[in-house]
């Protein structure tokens, strides 16, 4: 039997459960946002909903991710990055 490390304790544990880790904009090999660039986003109405589809790498591992985030879930930073990536 193994041991449990505690030092690698997931803290997204309780979002991964809930079913909403996928909303996160986050790096899992990394488990870090801390590398994370956005590539692109796109805005639509999905069910009258708004929600992004946003793509992004992380740099520092260049594994890339997309996903959709529900409107209501856009923080303020990640509009300000996707305000850079539109500008491009």
């Amino acid at each position: 039997m193994s041991e449990h490390d505690s030092s690698k304790v997931n803290d997204h544990a309780p979002a991964i459960a809930q079913g909403s880790i996928a909303n996160l904009i986050w790096c899992g090999v990394c488990d870090s946002d801390e590398y994370v660039i956005i590539e692109r986003a796109r805005w639509y109405r999905l069910e009258g909903e708004g929600s992004w589809d946003i793509d992004y790498t992380c740099m520092n591992c260049d594994s890339f991710y997309g996903h959709v985030v529900k409107e209501a879930e856009v923080t303020r930073a990640l509009m300000a990055a996707m305000a850079v990536v539109a500008g491009n």
